[in-house]
C-alpha cells in the first residue's frame, strides 16, 4: 500500500508541475499571437489519448502515459522533430516569425511558472503551518558522529558553530546538507567548551555523499534503561516526546500574510541557490556526484508512505525548483538550449539556421537519453543490486 501511495503522490505532483510549466509556454505564446497546436498533460504516444477537445486552434487532451506533457507551438523545432512543417514558408502566427525577444519570453515562460509555483507553495505553507524546527544553536550536547566523521576529525559531543568562519544558525537538519552543498573546508566546533577547527579534506567529499548518519543530535538518555537522566522511568511515547522537548526545544513561528510572502520568496531563492550548487557535484569527477543521480524511482521514494499534505507540498515545491533549474540549463532540447541560441541571436543579430537547430535538438535529446539511462542504472544498482 505504501508503494501505491508513493506512486499516486508522484503522479499528482509531476502532473501539477508539468501542467504549470507547459501553461507558462502556452500563455506567453498566445500573448504574442503564436499558434499553439496541442496542449497535452501526459503523452499521447502513437496518437492515443484518454480524451481530447478543441478550443479555437488548439487541441487540448490527456495522454495515456502518466508522466510529462507537452505544448506544441507552431513553427518551433522541439522534441516532436516535426521538420516537415519547417519546410514551408514562415507564417505570421508561427514561433519562428516572431522577434527574438518575444521568442525568448516564450521559452522562459515554463521555467518562470515553476519558480512562481514553488514560491506560492512556500508562501501557503508558511501561512498555514508556520515554521517548526530544532535550532542548531540549541543542541547543547552537540552531535555524535560515525566512523567517517571521526576519521575526518570530528568527535562525539562536538557542537558545530561555524562554516569557514560564518556562524551556523537555523534548523539542525540543514547543517550537514549545507556543509556538503557549500563545500565547507573548515568547520568550527566547540569541543569541551574550547574552539577547534576541523578541516574537511577534498578527497573525502565523495565518501560523505553516501555516508549514512554522518552526524546525529545527542540527548542525555541513560542507554541501559531508556530512563531520562536524573528522572523517573518513562512509560509512554508522549512522555519521551515531552522529555526530549526539554533538551531539544522546538522553535515555532507563525506568519501573517505579509510575513508569509517574505518567507516564501526567501525560501524559493535559497532553494534555487542550493540546487545550483548541488549540480556542481554531478559534473565534478572529485565528488563522483553522478553516482547519486536518480530516476523516477528515487523521486518517488522522496514522498512518504502515507498521505501527508505538508510533506506532499514540501516535496512538490522542491521538485518545482528542480524542474526550473534543470530546464534552464543551456542544453539543446531543454528550454535553456533554446534560450542560449536566442541570446546568441539577440547579441549577434544572426539567427541560427533551422538545420542547425534540428541537429542541436538531436544532440540534446541524445544527451538527455544518456542521462536517463545513467539515472535508471543508478537506481537499479542502489535499490536492487547493492
Amino acid at each position: 500500500m505504501e508503494v501505491v501511495i508513493k506512486v499516486l503522490q508522484l503522479i499528482l505532483s509531476l502532473s501539477l508541475l508539468v501542467f504549470v510549466h507547459e501553461l507558462g509556454h502556452y500563455l506567453t505564446a498566445r500573448m504574442f499571437g503564436i499558434r499553439v497546436e496541442k496542449f497535452y498533460l501526459f503523452f499521447d504516444a502513437w496518437g492515443f489519448s484518454l480524451f481530447k477537445f478543441r478550443i479555437g486552434e488548439t487541441e487540448f487532451g490527456m495522454g495515456w502515459i502518466p508522466f510529462g506533457g507537452y505544448c506544441k507551438i507552431s513553427g518551433m523545432i522541439d522534441e516532436s522533430m516535426d521538420t516537415e512543417a519547417m519546410k514551408s514558408p514562415p507564417q505570421p502566427w508561427e514561433f519562428r516569425s516572431k522577434p527574438a525577444w518575444q521568442r525568448l519570453i516564450v521559452m522562459v515562460g515554463g521555467v518562470t511558472m515553476n519558480v512562481i509555483t514553488a514560491c506560492i507553495i512556500y508562501i501557503g505553507m508558511s501561512l498555514h503551518w508556520g515554521d517548526s524546527y530544532i535550532d542548531n544553536r540549541d543542541l547543547q550536547w552537540g552531535y555524535y558522529y560515525n566512523e567517517l566523521a571521526e576519521e575526518i576529525g570530528f568527535r562525539d559531543s562536538d557542537r558545530i558553530v561555524s562554516f569557514d568562519g560564518e556562524p551556523v544558525e537555523g534548523s539542525f537538519a540543514k547543517v550537514y546538507p549545507d556543509m556538503m552543498i557549500g563545500r565547507v573546508r573548515v568547520v568550527g566546533v566547540l569541543r569541551n567548551g574550547a574552539p577547534v577547527d576541523v578541516v574537511v579534506p577534498e578527497d573525502k567529499i565523495a565518501q560523505m555523499l553516501v555516508s549514512e548518519d554522518f552526524m546525529m543530535p545527542r540527548v542525555p538518555f541513560a542507554a541501559d534503561s531508556l530512563v531520562l537522566a536524573g528522572a523517573s522511568p518513562l512509560e509512554h511515547l508522549e512522555d519521551y516526546q515531552a522529555a526530549l522537548a526539554e533538551f531539544l526545544p522546538i522553535r515555532e513561528r507563525d506568519y501573517n500574510l505579509w510575513q508569509a510572502l517574505g518567507a516564501g520568496f526567501r525560501r524559493t531563492g535559497s532553494e534555487i541557490k542550493d540546487y545550483w550548487k548541488q549540480l556542481g557535484f554531478i559534473v565534478s569527477p572529485d565528488t563522483q556526484g553522478y553516482k547519486q543521480v536518480g530516476s523516477l524511482i528515487t523521486i518517488g521514494n522522496i514522498f512518504p508512505g502515507e498521505w501527508n499534505w505538508f510533506l506532499f507540498w514540501r516535496v512538490t515545491a522542491f521538485l518545482s525548483i528542480i524542474l526550473a533549474v534543470i530546464n534552464i540549463l543551456p542544453i539543446p532540447a531543454l528550454d535553456g538550449g533554446h534560450v542560449l541560441f536566442l541570446v546568441w541571436e539577440v547579441v549577434t543579430r544572426r539567427k541560427p539556421s533551422d538545420k542547425f537547430l534540428e541537429y542541436a535538438q538531436v544532440v540534446g535529446m541524445i544527451l538527455l537519453l544518456g542521462l536517463m539511462v545513467l539515472a535508471f542504472w543508478n537506481d537499479i544498482y542502489r535499490f536492487f543490486i547493492k
